[in-house]
């Protein structure tokens, strides 16, 4: 007793172990993706229905959530600039527009693979 297998047996299992581990990643990973897709998409719905529902509040809210996140961006290029002896109002807008055509690069690429917000 003890481990008389070929050189061939051995590499045999080592390929059926490889396969059978991508196999499993793949399956896993396959899986998880499907639960995040069916998640957003059941978040997409109930986001659609609270818009239809009720538009003003839907639109209070994004506001409260974007106006805060641009003003944060004017508020760190403005510090940014004075910690490096900059323009404040230069440094803010040059910030500005940065997050602008990062929004707009996002925007087209949503719009290249066919996202769209309805």
């Amino acid at each position: 007793m003890g481990a008389t297998a070929t050189p061939q047996v051995v590499q045999l299992t080592g390929l059926a172990s490889l396969v059978a581990g991508a196999a499993s990643m793949a399956v896993g990973e396959y899986i998880s993706m499907r639960a995040q897709v069916d998640l957003f998409e059941r978040l997409l719905e109930e986001e659609r229905e609270a818009i239809r529902t009720d538009p003003q509040r839907e639109r209070a809210i994004l506001q409260a959530t974007l106006v805060p996140a641009g003003g944060a961006a004017i508020a760190i290029g403005a510090l940014l600039g004075k910690s490096t002896k900059g323009r404040c109002l230069r440094s803010a807008m040059r910030q500005l527009l940065v997050v602008a055509l990062a929004s707009g690069f996002t925007f087209l690429v949503g719009k290249f693979f066919g996202a769209a917000i309805s």
